[in-house]
């Protein structure tokens, strides 16, 4: 059991060293294009649109062509993992998901997943004044700071539809530098 943990943690990191962030563009895309975006069929399978009497809302991952380090086998298989864990958002919110952190020294860099559980879609201009707070396994503050996404990167998020992407906190952002993800932290917004 260890050595999966010590497996995903590692791949974590190498998603996290290769996805785009709010300081990295290095996938050209044109602007909130969906058209080509893959979509994870087995969530879309097991679910159905709406459940518990519109409380909440099927949720599905939808993965755009400028994020071509999320269709690998083995990324697709953790953003899979999170998926099954979190099959439905709750309807009229919008929320994240921590999928991973690692501190490099200088920036906190985290996977994170974006949910939209809305009647309308979202862009990123809709999550301009939110605020992510990184809080660990006792509620302490770990990082926290404006939610700032390259529009391009978030694109056209539709009700139930989830977003996987990358998210940097700067070091003046960090609260504690040096907390052993391992144990469990969660992610949150507020401000919208």
């Amino acid at each position: 059991m260890k050595a999966i943990r010590i497996f995903n943690v590692l791949l974590l990191m190498i998603l996290l060293l290769t996805g785009c962030s709010d300081k990295q563009d290095n996938f050209s895309n044109k602007e909130n294009d969906q058209s080509g975006a893959r979509v994870d069929q087995k969530a879309q399978q097991k679910l159905s649109q709406y459940q518990d009497n519109g409380t909440s809302i099927k949720a599905k991952l939808v993965i755009l062509n400028n994020q071509p380090h999320f269709t690998k086998p083995e990324a697709k298989k953790l953003l899979d993992t999170f998926m099954e864990k979190n099959p439905t958002i709750e309807a009229g919110k919008v929320d994240v998901i921590l999928a991973g952190a690692t501190y490099d020294g200088e920036n906190l860099a985290t996977l994170i997943l974006i949910r939209n559980g809305m009647d309308k879609t979202i862009t990123a201009k809709d999550l301009d004044d939110a605020t992510i707070t990184i809080n660990g396994l006792y509620n302490e503050k770990i990082a926290e700071g404006p939610l700032a996404i390259i529009p391009e990167h978030l694109g056209k998020l539709k009700t139930g539809e989830v977003r996987a992407l990358r998210f940097d906190f700067t070091k003046e952002q960090i609260s504690i530098k040096d907390y052993d993800f391992t144990k469990g932290a969660t992610a949150s917004l507020s401000g919208l």
